[in-house]
């Protein structure tokens, strides 16, 4: 099952694809096109831990944002392969194995 999600676009970088980071309530990251792009998380609860913990739990991405709460985001799901046909996401986690 492939899920994904697609932040909002914040503007053009010259930064590497792939880069992910904290920055205040939101979850940023930089896809395959080089756009900064941001997604508020839905709030877990005040865990008081560092800033910018990312991980997976479930078919969530949960992260700890600047004030010490947990966030998380259900990505959607959008078929049954990488290739599926029109995937419209250009940012992924991607595992392979263990």
């Amino acid at each position: 099952m492939i899920r994904a999600f697609q932040g909002t676009v914040i503007g053009r970088t010259a930064a590497k694809p792939g880069y992910m980071w904290v920055e205040g309530n939101d979850f940023r990251y930089i896809d395959a096109y080089q756009d900064e792009r941001s997604v508020t998380g839905t709030l877990e609860g005040t865990v008081g831990v560092t800033t910018g913990y990312i991980w997976l739990d479930g078919n969530n991405i949960h992260y700890i944002d600047q004030s010490g709460n947990e966030r998380y985001i259900t990505p959607s799901t959008i078929g049954n392969s990488p290739v599926h046909g029109g995937f419209p996401y250009s940012f992924t986690f991607w595992f392979d194995g263990t």
